[in-house]
């Protein structure tokens, strides 16, 4: 039997990002950090298994690719953010080796983060319908409640305006946030076009800080669903903002996750995998978002 990598997949916990390397015996490796961020495995075998780039996203890990280089496989992990790892091997059939990315750095920059999350519409407003009758109500909560779970997974605390098929008016929604004194407001919606052929992925930000969050999204819809980027727009929210006083600076943000009004990606709002993926989108944007307002603050206190 050949020596050799067979397999390579990554399993995704609050406190890990494990990239998990199959192979038919044993194999002696080197782990080196080539750049910024990326890390390359070599291992004393053959490859088995054919080169791929697999796209990860799960906030860590971005992607993995296998390849052969001098004869003997090589697979190379690029990060979003520093992380620390440790290795373990499983002997067996597979023989198993693994790298434990630690997920520490999302922890800190979520720490003590409030988010509100707000499933549009509710109750006898059903949003939108989808062309085989799917209801956007009923879709965007299910979307909530995967991001809901996502957040709390990066150490950040999450509410939903509603849990249940409820009617909210958009002041009410908005006033959660200010009750509770939250550090962002999204809320999350589908586009609906007139023609069937459109799709794709929009949004609308509300406040100067949100036009930042709604682009970092979009950009994580991309990347993790392919979902076409049909850009943002400033909306007004005036007199409604200013019932909620000084809430009215932090980032208010409307997410359209794809177009319910296109049959292919009503299709993918029915599937809970395409559902849970969107919501590590969105979850990765907030990250990115909060990221980059660290890294301002560390440069206006070193100047």
């Amino acid at each position: 039997m050949k020596r050799g990598l067979t397999n390579v997949y990554v399993r995704t916990d609050p406190d890990f990002s494990t990239l998990i390397m199959e192979s038919t015996a044993p194999l002696s490796h080197t782990v080196r950090k080539s750049s910024h961020n990326i890390y390359e495995l070599i291992l004393d075998g053959e490859l088995i298994m054919a080169k791929d780039t697999i796209s990860i996203y799960d906030g860590l890990i971005n992607t993995v690719r296998v390849e052969q280089q001098d004869e003997k496989p090589m697979v190379s992990v690029s990060l979003q953010h520093p992380a620390s790892y440790r290795l373990k091997r499983t002997r067996g059939i597979p023989d198993r080796l693994e790298i434990c990315f630690d997920r520490g750095y999302i922890k800190k920059v979520m720490k003590d983060r409030l988010i509100v999350i707000d499933p549009g519409h509710g109750g006898g407003d059903t949003g939108r319908r989808g062309y085989i009758n799917l209801l956007e109500k009923n879709v965007v909560m299910h979307i909530a409640s995967f991001l809901k779970s996502k957040i709390i997974g990066t150490g950040a605390r999450a509410v939903l305006t509603r849990e249940k098929d409820i009617s909210l008016g958009l002041k009410d929604r908005l006033e959660v946030a200010g009750l509770l004194e939250a550090d962002l407001w999204i809320s999350i919606h589908t586009r609906w076009v007139r023609n069937k052929d459109a799709c794709g992925a929009g949004g609308s930000y509300h406040s100067k800080p949100g036009e930042l969050l709604a682009g970092l999204i979009l950009e994580e819809l991309y990347k993790k669903l392919k979902l076409e980027n049909r850009g943002i727009k400033e909306e007004s929210l005036t007199g409604v903002v200013d019932a909620i006083g000084s809430m009215a600076s932090i980032p208010f943000v409307t997410i359209e996750v794809c177009t319910i009004s296109n049959p292919v990606e009503e299709g993918w709002l029915r599937s809970p995998v395409f559902k849970e993926r969107t919501a590590q989108a969105i979850t990765n944007g907030i990250v990115r978002y909060y990221d980059s307002n660290r890294h301002e603050r560390d440069k206006n206190i070193f100047r």
